[in-house]
């Protein structure tokens, strides 16, 4: 430790140079500066802080007068934390300044120093790494996006989890939290400082504030003080204010002078007047005029504010002064960053700039459903050549491209909005929307990469590489992992794994999530390089660290399976759990990387291997793996529900998961289910049955006259029903005059019916069905569907859960189609069918049906079934699928025994 060192005696000579080139340094404009400030005091579970709320305001107040852009979050939980570093990290693209201020408790474990949420616990070794923030993340970010970093850090207080054992790294090593933080380094053009000594204690503080933060307030936005003067004056009020009981310490490399304030010296008025009242007594006094300016498009820079219209509009004045600086967004005149307080002349305050935030909510109108993004505004006073001054307030409007809206990516930090999933494109307007957008702006590389993104979408793999090329050679990050996505896959060009570790690394070098989780992986693993699993393991927490599921989740795999690291089953659960509580419900299901390991948990507590035997956690996680596509554990849940613990026991679960166990391939012939199922109540029974009807549709399904049959079918069904996603199913076109078949048509007929047998999955054969469902290829198509659609009458006079009587559908013979045109039809090739084996001359001869010609080959090639009168309908026999889970609610009713004999 250097606790005994004088942190700005080290390098008397060092000083000398700095201050003696920041004396020959030409006065610089100020750039673009942008500010993250923390503020945590209310903790949950240990003693609460009263001054890091009242910091963080003051800190953000002082930084927003100076021209900073600055997110502000107070009181974060962990998963709100990631969020607030994902703003400040997209607001930080094209920075000169970075800066970070944090208040609140901070923890140093293995010489890490990492950031504690108001909702951190550590009630356990392994909740570190998923209840803290690395503070080494954020520095990376910062480094990677900007030129000189800034970090504060009032985080030393009395650390209620000191002398604790934590793991941290790859191993099940446990390291022991320190008392304070410890030394953190940076690389050129950082700097970071402490409110006292590495391994000390900061004081909170009985004033207002802190007496670190009140110093650096005080002290750091002089004109003309760079930060390590100001932080000198700091350290000297410290040291006083604590009666010499603490002292600020500072690591620097910063290579010139920084100042955080904001005034220029080159003025950008000649001979203002004065004028010294507040923005409030001007309101009293006199009336305020209102203009609306803009719009101004969010991401596409710094744009003017006035056009010829709004500026002649403008009231006339000597000089303009800004008398309240927006709430988000950065001011400039002549790419110099305005701040609260300055003075511009008429004619040069006409020229206006305004860079909106990238940091953007967008907010749809009651009314009109359009989206829209909040107006921002600007507070100012016009000020006449005597001093008289009204107040005078321009309102921005703000804008989001179309583009940004149909195409932006997730998690893509250079990206504007939330963004979209691939499969949930609109192609053809993003595609016009954002090759409008490149020809607007061609030198906007955003809009580049995603009309790619728009391209990849609909199938254009080869044009989609080119831009995302053109994007990456301009510094577009996500860009360069999409050609390392292409390249792993063989997607619009030949398979190149090495290649695509390149463009991984590329973007991952530069914080790119993705980019982060594929390069980490693959360096665990050894795909295509060499194996180093600790630095790969580092490198997917560092994904994790935003909110990134899918590497949450290949950390919970890794840490249960074991392989390339050492198996630690209880990380495993920290890692799952953190990706549960982020994932976002949708509609459809949520697909992991690894879709059997929260079952396999499941199974851990369920036989008590490695944990306590504990039926609840097994149920949660059992359930979390179906929900995933992965149905293992529902024979365990049935158990658990018909014959577990008499709290736990629910009858109508134990139906419910017992038809589905025996629904599927895998548990068929389970004789210990079927007689579980049989020993239900049939109250039960009644109660799950009307949940699956409701699931699938009123006796949608071939029923039985045996309540455990008519049970596994329906279970079948909604089994079936959910692989499908039908109601969802966009089916490709050849053109856009052939979007929904008319039915009628033999030629409509077989065009579909080429589209849908070249997609070939499980939804399109449906939506055939659904067009069709007495067509030339119905049976082809349930043929592949494995039989398990059944055409019925519907009839809603039936009661739900009352058995209907199966209709065949009407036979007809189908006369083979001869078209006159051949129609310019995709080619699907089929396998043939086998050809039929002669039968030996001992047994009676097989009767063959004449077979009809065959449809034109450029249609199908494939034979259409024939029908004929009275010929009973074949089914055919079910093939085997891959077990997967029908996503339904688990049903909660209260009256499972209506007639109380349960």
């Amino acid at each position: 430790m250097r606790g005994k060192l004088n942190p700005f005696q080290p390098a008397k000579i060092f000083a000398f140079v700095v201050l003696l080139f920041a004396a020959c340094l030409p006065a610089e404009a100020a750039g673009k500066r942008v500010a993250l400030v923390v503020g945590n005091g209310a903790y949950q579970s240990v003693a609460q802080l009263p001054n890091p709320r009242k910091d963080a305001e003051a800190v953000s107040s002082a930084l927003r007068k100076q021209g900073f852009e600055v997110v502000t979050a107070i009181d974060l939980t962990r998963v709100e934390l990631e969020q607030a570093v994902e703003r400040y990290v997209r607001a930080l693209n094209g920075a000169d300044i970075s800066l970070f201020y944090y208040s609140g408790h901070g923890i140093e474990v293995g010489g890490e120093n990492r950031i504690i949420p108001v909702d951190a616990t550590l009630a356990a070794p392994q909740d570190l790494e998923m209840q803290t923030y690395s503070l080494q993340t954020i520095l990376l970010y910062m480094q990677s996006k900007s030129q000189a970093q800034l970090i504060y850090l009032d985080a030393c207080r009395d650390n209620p989890f000191k002398n604790r054992a934590f793991l941290l790294g790859v191993d099940d090593t446990e390291k022991t939290a320190g008392k304070g933080l410890a030394e953190q380094k940076g690389a050129v053009g950082s700097l970071i400082a402490y409110a006292t000594e590495p391994g000390k204690v900061a004081l909170d503080g009985t004033a207002e504030n802190s007496p670190f933060t009140a110093a650096v307030i005080k002290h750091s936005f002089s004109q003309n003080v760079d930060v390590q003067s100001a932080l000198m004056q700091v350290t000297a009020d410290v040291w006083e204010a604590t009666q010499q009981s603490q002292r600020p310490w500072i690591n620097s490399s910063l290579v010139k002078p920084v100042f955080l304030n904001g005034l220029v010296e080159k003025p950008l008025a000649t001979n203002p007047p004065t004028m010294n009242k507040s923005l409030a007594d001007l309101q009293v006094t006199e009336t305020t005029r209102g203009l609306d300016a803009g719009p101004v498009v969010i991401g596409a820079g710094a744009q003017r504010v006035f056009d010829a219209e709004a500026a002649e509009a403008l009231p006339p004045a000597r000089v303009y002064k800004l008398m309240q600086m927006p709430l988000t967004g950065t001011l400039s005149v002549e790419d110099q960053v305005l701040p609260e307080g300055a003075v511009i002349d008429f004619e040069k305050f006409k020229s206006l700039r305004f860079e909106p935030s990238t940091d953007v909510q967008v907010y749809k109108d009651a009314n009109t459903s359009a989206l829209l993004v909040p107006a921002i505004n600007l507070q100012t006073a016009a000020i006449a050549a005597d001093g008289k001054a009204f107040p005078v307030q321009i309102k921005i409007q703000q804008r989001m491209h179309e583009c940004d809206l149909l195409a932006a990516e997730p998690l893509d930090l250079q990206g504007i909005g939330a963004g979209v999933e691939l499969d949930k494109v609109d192609v053809t307007q993003a595609l016009a929307t954002c090759q409008k957008a490149v020809d607007e702006q061609p030198e906007n590389i955003r809009y580049v990469y995603l009309l790619g993104r728009a391209q990849l979408a609909a199938g254009n793999s080869k044009t989609a590489l080119l831009l995302f090329q053109q994007a990456a050679d301009k510094g577009y990050i996500r860009a360069s992992y999409q050609m390392g996505e292409m390249a792993f896959s063989g997607v619009g060009m030949a398979k190149d794994i090495a290649q695509a570790n390149l463009w991984f690394k590329q973007a991952a070098d530069q914080g790119d999530p993705f980019a982060l989780l594929s390069y980490g992986r693959n360096l665990v693993k050894g795909v295509g390089l060499k194996a180093d699993p600790k630095q790969g393991i580092a490198i997917l927490k560092r994904a994790s660290e935003l909110g990134n599921t899918a590497a949450l989740d290949e950390l919970g795999g890794l840490y249960l399976y074991g392989g390339a690291i050492k198996a630690s089953p209880k990380r495993a659960v920290g890692f799952f759990d953190a990706s549960v509580s982020r994932s976002v419900k949708k509609p459809s299901r949520r697909k992991s990387a690894y879709s059997t390991a929260a079952t396999d948990i499941g199974a851990l507590y369920f036989k008590g291997n490695g944990f306590a035997r504990d039926y609840r956690q097994a149920i949660k996680w059992y359930e979390m793996g179906a929900e995933r596509g992965n149905q293992d554990g529902t024979a365990d849940l049935s158990w658990i529900y018909a014959q577990g613990p008499g709290d736990l026991r629910n009858p109508v679960k134990a139906v419910w998961y017992t038809s589905l166990a025996l629904s599927t391939d895998k548990f068929g012939g389970d004789g210990d289910l079927l007689r579980r199922l049989a020993l239900l109540p049939d109250d039960a029974k009644r109660s799950a049955m009307r949940d699956l009807v409701d699931l699938v549709g009123p006796c949608a399904t071939r029923t039985t006259d045996g309540i455990d049959d008519t049970l596994l079918l329906l279970s079948r069904k909604a089994w079936a029903q959910r692989q499908s996603d039908a109601d969802t199913l966009d089916l490709p076109t050849d053109d856009n005059s052939f979007e929904k078949p008319s039915g009628r048509e033999m030629e409509d007929e077989l065009k579909y019916w080429n589209l849908v047998n070249g997609k070939g999955t499980d939804a399109a054969y449906l939506a055939y069905l659904r067009a069709f469902p007495d067509g030339v290829f119905a049976g082809i198509a349930r043929g592949h569907l494995g039989g398990l659609l059944e055409r019925v009458k519907q009839d809603t006079k039936l009661p739900v859960c009352e058995t209907p009587k199966v209709v065949k559908p009407p036979t007809r013979k189908v006369e083979p189609v001869k078209a006159k045109q051949p129609l310019p039809l995709v080619k699907v090739v089929k396998p043939k069918p086998k050809p039929v084996v002669e039968k030996p001359k001992k047994r009676p001869p097989v009767v063959r049906r004449p077979k009809p010609p065959r449809p034109p080959r450029e249609i199908i090639e494939e034979e259409p079934p024939v029908f004929e009168e009275d010929e009973p309908e074949i089914e055919i026999p079910r093939r085997r699928r891959l077990p997967r889970f029908p996503r339904f609610p688990i049903p909660q009713r209260e009256d499972t025994c209506p007639n109380g004999d349960c």
